[in-house]
Formats: C-alpha cells, sequence, structure tokens
C-alpha cells in the first residue's frame, strides 16, 4: 500500500472519479443494486440448485431452502456492492475531499460489515476465510509489485506440500486413536451406564483388570437396561477396537456361567447393528475354548436366531446352540452363513448399482458389447494379479498394497478428470447449440488432465509411502502420515494453484486455533468471523480501486461481471498522485464526461 504518513488529498468529485458514467450518486447506487442482484440471482440460484442434486433432495428442498436461501445470498451480494457505492459518495460529500482510505478502504468496510450480518450464519465463517485467503494472495502480489519480495518458484506447490503434511498428520494421529483397545476414559466412562442388578452381579465372577471391576462396581442399578440395549447405536470406533481385543481363555469359559435371561436375550436380538461391527465380529480372535462355551449358553430362540444373521465365521457360527422347541434352528443358521466373498464385499451403493445396470445394458449392444466385455475381462485379470500380491501385516486395506495404491489413484484420476470436464463443459453450454463440436472438444481436452494429474498424482503418492514405509519400519506410526502428506502434496505441481494453497493453509489455520481455543485456553472472540471478512473485503475493494493489477485475474472478472463492467469505468488517472500505479491495468482510457458536470478533461501526453 502507499505511504499512509503522507498527508496526501485529492479534490475530484464522485462523478469524476468513481461512477463516471452517470452524473447522479442516486443512479450510480440503482444501476449497480440492479445489476448485482440479477447476477446473483443467477450465481446462487445455479449453485443451491445444483448442491440440491448432488445431495439428492426432494422437491420440497427446492422450495423450502433452495429459494429462500438463494433470495438472501442475493441481498447479502447486492447490499455488499451497492452499499460501496453508496458510501464512497457519501464519504465525499462528507469531508469535501478525498485521502487514500477514504476512497475504498472505509466505504467497503461499512459495506461488507452490514451486508454479512444479513448473511445466514453458517455463510459467514466460509466467506471469512475464503476473503482472508484472497487477501493474503493481494498482499503478496502488492509486495511483489513494490519489489519489496522476491516470488519463490512453485512457492504455492511448497506451501501446500507442508499444509499437506501437518493436516494428514493430524488426520492419522486421531484417527490412531479410534483403534486403541479399552482406555481409562473409555471404562470410566461405562460407570454411567444403568446397568440392571442381574448383570452385574454375573460380571463380578468374571475375572476382568481391577482398574475394569473397579469402574464397574460404581454403576448405577436400574431396570432399563434390557429397554435401552435396543435401541444402542455402536460407533465405528467401538466396533473397530473390538478387532484387536486378546480375549483369554479364562474370560472366554467365565462367559459360560453368565445367566442371561430371557429378557435379555429378546432386547439382544433387536439390536441395530452396524456393518462395521458385524463385519470387525468375524475377525475376533476367538479361541475353541470360547467358541465351545457358547454351546451351554441358555440363549433363547430369538436370541440364536437373530445371531444367525450376523456375518460370522464358520466356527463361530457352528459353536451356537440349536434353539429349543424349533427344528428348523439349526437350518437357519446353516443358511445364513455367508461365503467368503460375501463376508468381505462392502455394501453396493445407489451409484454402483445404476453403473453396474448401465453396464449390464451396453453388453447387449452388438459388437459394443463384445467389445466391453474383453475389456472388463482384460482389468479383471490385472485386478486379480495386483490383489494376489503381498501386503503389510500393518496395512488396514483388504487387498495388497499395489493394488491399494493402484485403486485410490484411478479413483481420484476420474474423479478430477470428470469435475474439470464438467466445469468446462458448463462454461461452454451457450456455444453448443450453434456448435455441438465445441462440446466434444472441450471435454476431451487436455487441459483436464492437470486436475485429474493432482487428485490421482496425490492419493497414489500418499498411499504408496505409508505402505513403504511399513514395509521398512514394520510397523505402523502417526509420523507416516506427515511424511507422506508432505510428499503427496508436491503433486499440486501437475494443478499449480495458489487458490487451493492458500485456502488449505488458512483452513489449517483456522482448525488449530480452534483447537488451541478448546485444548489451551486461546481467547475467543464472539462474531468474529464478521470483523474478519469485513476487513479482508475492505482491503481487496481497496486494491480493486487502487491497485486492480495485484487482484487475482479471476477475482478481477467477478467484479466486472457482477457491477456490469461498472468498476473498470472508474478514473484511475486522478488516483496516480498515491505513487501506486493505479491506471496501469487501463493506461489509455478516459471516461467520457457530461461537460455541463465536469471541467475535467484528457491530459496531453
Amino acid at each position: 500500500m502507499a505511504i499512509l504518513s503522507k498527508p496526501l488529498t485529492i479534490t475530484p468529485t464522485c462523478y469524476e472519479l468513481g461512477h463516471c458514467w452517470t452524473p447522479y450518486c442516486r443512479k450510480a447506487s440503482t444501476d449497480v443494486a440492479t445489476h448485482v442482484f440479477k447476477e446473483a440471482l443467477k450465481i446462487y440460484g445455479t449453485l443451491y440448485f445444483l448442491a440440491g442434486i448432488l445431495r439428492r433432495r426432494g422437491p420440497s428442498y427446492y422450495v423450502k431452502k433452495v429459494i429462500p436461501e438463494t433470495l438472501r445470498s442475493s441481498v447479502f451480494l447486492t447490499i455488499n456492492g451497492t452499499l460501496f457505492i453508496t458510501m464512497f459518495c457519501v464519504w465525499r460529500t462528507m469531508l469535501g475531499c478525498m485521502f487514500l482510505l477514504s476512497t475504498a478502504f472505509i466505504p467497503a468496510y461499512i459495506a461488507a460489515f452490514t451486508a454479512v450480518i444479513c448473511e445466514r450464519k453458517s455463510r459467514r465463517g466460509p466467506l471469512a476465510v475464503y476473503l482472508t485467503n484472497l487477501a493474503i494472495e493481494t498482499g503478496y502480489r502488492m509486495l511483489v509489485e513494490r519489489n519489496l519480495i522476491s516470488p519463490v518458484p512453485n512457492g504455492e506447490v511448497y506451501l501446500f506440500s507442508v499444509v499437506s503434511a501437518v493436516y494428514l498428520y493430524l488426520f492419522s494421529f486421531n484417527s490412531s486413536l479410534s483403534s486403541l483397545s479399552l482406555s481409562n476414559s473409555f471404562t470410566s466412562s461405562l460407570s454411567s451406564l444403568p446397568l440392571s442388578n442381574s448383570f452385574n452381579s454375573s460380571l463380578s465372577s468374571l475375572p476382568l483388570s481391577n482398574s475394569f471391576n473397579s469402574s464397574l462396581s460404581s454403576l448405577s442399578h436400574s431396570n432399563s437396561f434390557n429397554s435401552s440395549l435396543s435401541s444402542l447405536s455402536l460407533s465405528n470406533s467401538f466396533t473397530s477396537s473390538l478387532s484387536s481385543l486378546p480375549l483369554s481363555n479364562s474370560f472366554n469359559s467365565s462367559l459360560s456361567s453368565l445367566p442371561l435371561s430371557n429378557s435379555f436375550n429378546s432386547s439382544l436380538s433387536s439390536l441395530s447393528l452396524s456393518n462395521s461391527f458385524t463385519s470387525s465380529l468375524s475377525s475376533l480372535p476367538l479361541s475353541n475354548s470360547f467358541n465351545s462355551s457358547l454351546s451351554s449358553l441358555p440363549l433363547s430362540n430369538s436370541f440364536t436366531s437373530s445371531l444367525s444373521s450376523l456375518p460370522l465365521s464358520n466356527s463361530f457360527n457352528s459353536s451356537l446352540p440349536a434353539a429349543s422347541n424349533n427344528h428348523h434352528a439349526s437350518d437357519a443358521v446353516d443358511n445364513s452363513i455367508p461365503s467368503s466373498a460375501s463376508v468381505t464385499a462392502r455394501p453396493s451403493s445407489p451409484v454402483v448399482n445404476k453403473a453396474l445396470t448401465l453396464l449390464h445394458k451396453i453388453r447387449k449392444i452388438p459388437l459394443v458389447g463384445c467389445l466391453v466385455e474383453e475389456v472388463t475381462s482384460l482389468v479383471g485379470d490385472w485386478v486379480e494379479s495386483a490383489e494376489s500380491l503381498p501386503k503389510h501385516k500393518c496395512c488396514p486395506h483388504q487387498h495388497s498394497c499395489v493394488s491399494y495404491v493402484l485403486k485410490g489413484a484411478a479413483k481420484m484420476f476420474t474423479v478430477g478428470f470428470m469435475a474439470q470436464a464438467s466445469l468446462n463443459s458448463l462454461s461452454v453450454m451457450s456455444s453448443v447449440l450453434k456448435k455441438p463440436s465445441v462440446l466434444k472438444n472441450t471435454f476431451f481436452n487436455k487441459l483436464n488432465l492437470k486436475l485429474a494429474g493432482f487428485l490421482g498424482g496425490y492419493s497414489a503418492i500418499f498411499r504408496a509411502v505409508n505402505c513403504i514405509l511399513r514395509w521398512v519400519r514394520n510397523k505402523d506410526s502417526d509420523k507416516h502420515g506427515f511424511i507422506a502428506g508432505a510428499l503427496a502434496g508436491l503433486s499440486l505441481r501437475f494443478y499449480r494453484s495458489t487458490t487451493i494453497a492458500l485456502y488449505a493453509a488458512t483452513k489449517l489455520i483456522e482448525i488449530l486455533y480452534f483447537k488451541g481455543i478448546e485444548s489451551y485456553g486461546f481467547p475467543y472472540f464472539k462474531s468474529a468471523d464478521i470483523f474478519i471478512y469485513a476487513f479482508s473485503t475492505a482491503f481487496i475493494f481497496h486494491a480493486a480501486v487502487m491497485e486492480p493489477h495485484t487482484l487475482r485475474p479471476g477475482y478481477w472478472k467477478f467484479l466486472l461481471r457482477v457491477t456490469d463492467n461498472k468498476f473498470a469505468l472508474m478514473n484511475r488517472h486522478l488516483l496516480d498522485v498515491f505513487g501506486v500505479k493505479s491506471s496501469k491495468i487501463q493506461p489509455d482510457y478516459w471516461p467520457q464526461y457530461d461537460p455541463a458536470f465536469t471541467t475535467l478533461t484528457r491530459p496531453k501526453s
């Protein structure tokens, strides 16, 4: 920015400097408001409509949510643009002149502060983060323009690499917590469970550790245990930890003495067990004594029949006792044992089902169907070969490390290509009717490979480095996430984007600060997002008026679009006296003034 200590003022009217297309302040505000509102309806209407489609909302969602939210966001953007030009005129009238901050920063701050209050609270945080990201980039460009710093080659790539390393280290660290065995916090939380008397007394005979027994001794006694079991929802972290529990023989044998009542058995039959829970049960290291002990449990018919639907291993299922008074019970248990393929298979999603249906229809087409069959067979052979390769014992994925890396890379490459191609196709929809070949050229453009290369490379590098480190160190560690994240972040070279790097950095700062508030007593500022948004927007608008050449090109085009090119009609030659090269972006432009309202003429070069 210019030197603030320099008391420099200028005296052009708001017509001569700001709204050069009309000499009337009120009409200038009306013109801006009308066009901004129209463009805002198009932008937010399309955005919220597509969001509803992606979320698969019903018709009522578009009436109750999309329309009100579109109108509210459009009003927010309209206030932001209209109040800026209004405050510009008000400050010029009040002061009788203009100084550096009154030309844009102060009017923009008032406009942004007022506008963001009108917006939904849920959008204030994301808006503040986005505008802060943009303000940081603009400030960096200003420093480079003044030769105060030198640009770092591939700086955005290195920044994203560092941010990615921290992100994935935190992710790995937090994920590992869920795989721990029963911790002190878990056992202490059990003390608040309302268990029945019969259940508590039966547990007293189990050879558990002192810490566990002491925590159970403080359980409150009530009769609501049986009813509460029916609504129990077991979390993923709890179910995943079950697979690593080392159940001893003494624990297995003690189960045979549990006097489980009919009410307890019937309540268990109504448990809503998640997929992750049932799949984890099949991998429990259950000893033979445990399986044999189950046969002596006095379980009721409803309990055994409910267990028969669980995808447990053969040894476990065979150990279940036949239900009394029902000669079909053993048949039901035997028939419910799935094959190994069905145990490992994940439930199909609607997208997968639609894809399989489409593939089935394509196979019926002559010639094309044969080609699809050949390709499917070939790919299937490659997949089976890759899956048959070895994997490390510490790796959490199901198949080989090579298969794990290649599948992740292929999936993200496809997502990146389709996303970029779809966005590019939407941008040329107006030209498709006149020239349909434009759509084909846009879809198969080489530029679509950039985002695909970034996402596919990021996934492949991250997975490959994690697997390699497990093989080399023969263990898993949170540090692997840091190293893999740093190397994976270098894939941004395929799709160099300062926006992505800065946005990831600002989001990381936000996350770390909120963690600091939660754990380390960092100060919490109420409504900080409002002030951050207002300051960042004021800074950006100040740059748009004083130094538009330092703005991100995409955002400058956005400002021109929503204001119907009004931002470009300012006479920035009058601002060159501040020493920031304001007219650099349009050195040959001079407004067509109405001689009845000004005596300004184009200076002779």
